[in-house]
């Protein structure tokens, strides 16, 4: 997330309490470091993280409707929020989110860049632009960065048929191909995959005459 205008150290203060006491509180929560009061204006960016009821995109666009019912069940929140949404629409000022989302439920995987911005009563978020992506491991990998399951599911693989490692990277290619994210492990595949992937690499386990491992 990224501060957009002149932002005073006063507001920063405000919307680092306002994230930390009711936005990182919500079982779908965002965690949010805190921005620097005392930073350059117009430098002032925070990474962040958070879970979303199905795509995250759908938090965002509740966002200021959330925080605006939950500061008036904690009172001593609500003139805190007040205050940063005047502030916020007095000076012309906005938060910017940068982000990559994945929702596997229901196929979602797409980066995203909107703003959040001040109507004098609570926050509104407006999408800037947005890039959807097929949902398959090539696409997750390179979206979100993240590499980790993809190795976990080849490590799987490889145990399924007896071998140490995926020297070759035959698996890895065939798993990219033929399983989605969050496919973790051999035992996941349903049985038709498990008997094809078996078959396809007998021989690779060992077994010459290409009968089950």
């Amino acid at each position: 997330m990224s501060l957009k205008g002149t932002w005073t150290p006063i507001l920063i203060e405000k919307l680092n309490v306002i994230a930390s006491e009711i936005w990182a509180t919500w079982c779908y929560n965002i965690e949010l470091d805190p921005f620097e009061p005392n930073a350059v204006p117009n430098e002032l960016t925070a990474i962040f993280n958070g879970n979303g009821w199905w795509a995250f995109n759908s938090n965002l666009e509740a966002l200021g409707r959330w925080t605006l019912e939950e500061t008036k069940t904690e009172s001593e929140f609500a003139l805190v929020y007040n205050d940063l949404i005047k502030g916020m629409l007095e000076n012309d000022l906005s938060i910017e989110v940068d982000y990559s989302d994945e929702e596997a439920g229901c196929g979602a995987l797409y980066r995203e860049t909107g703003v959040l911005s001040s109507n004098g009563e609570t926050l509104v978020y407006t999408v800037s632009s947005e890039e959807n992506f097929e949902h398959n491991w090539t696409n997750y990998m390179d979206v979100m960065g993240d590499t980790d399951g993809f190795d976990e599911l080849v490590e799987s693989l490889c145990t399924a048929l007896g071998i140490e490692n995926d020297e070759d990277d035959l698996i890895a290619s065939w798993a990219e191909a033929n399983t989605y994210p969050h496919c973790f492990g051999f035992y996941e595949l349903d049985e038709e995959t498990q008997t094809n992937f078996r078959r396809l690499f007998a021989v690779k386990a060992g077994n010459k005459k290409g009968e089950k491992v």
